[in-house]
């Protein structure tokens, strides 16, 4: 027998990610996932990115989003998935980074939008996400944050605005949980955000 070199696979020649139970983890680029019932899961998800990029001070970049999503794709597609969303679901590891909590912050947001619609299903949640990695190579830029920039001034323009307020400013709580801790510029801060989501 002669030793043939293997032959790359289609997703490593067109450099995708691979896929598992028919979900891809691809960015889309279309209006398939804009729809009335999609929409006010993509602002809620574009909302909790925000939230993430001021409390660490604008210091996060494209590349932590578009790892958190791909991520986060990647735990749609699990079977074993929990229908809870509020769990940090990274396993037992003392250590969590900023994806984990834009992912666990997305997941925040999307809890509280089922509680008054229904449950989409994983693979249109999925093309949500894939929408967001659409738009990161969109609007890509030498930075390494065109698109939290993007972000930024449209979700402005939908009447979205996230700031950092001091803690003992507000009676609420603060609404990150304990292994949140040191991933923000400043402890004492709490995002305030004011407008559709």
């Amino acid at each position: 027998m002669k030793n043939q070199p293997r032959k790359k696979t289609a997703s490593k020649r067109s450099g995708r990610l691979p896929t598992l139970a028919g979900i891809e983890t691809t960015a889309y680029r279309g209006d398939k996932y804009l729809t009335d019932e999609l929409l006010p899961l993509l602002i809620a998800a574009e909302t909790a990115i925000l939230e993430g990029y001021v409390l660490t001070g604008r210091k996060l970049t494209d590349r932590h989003v578009r790892d958190a999503m791909v991520k986060q794709i990647l735990h749609l597609k699990r079977a074993d998935t929990p229908r809870g969303l509020t769990e940090p679901f990274v396993g037992e590891r003392e250590f969590f980074d900023l994806g984990d909590f834009l992912i666990w912050n997305v997941r925040q947001r999307w809890d509280a939008h089922f509680e008054t619609a229904p449950l989409v299903n994983r693979r249109r949640r999925a093309g949500v996400l894939r929408t967001i990695l659409g738009s990161i190579d969109t609007w890509r830029d030498a930075t390494g944050q065109g698109y939290l920039r993007f972000l930024e001034s449209y979700l402005v323009q939908l009447g979205v605005h996230v700031e950092t307020i001091r803690e003992e400013a507000t009676s609420a709580r603060p609404k990150w949980p304990h292994w949140t801790r040191g991933l923000f510029e400043r402890e004492d801060m709490l995002p305030f955000e004011n407008g559709l989501c």
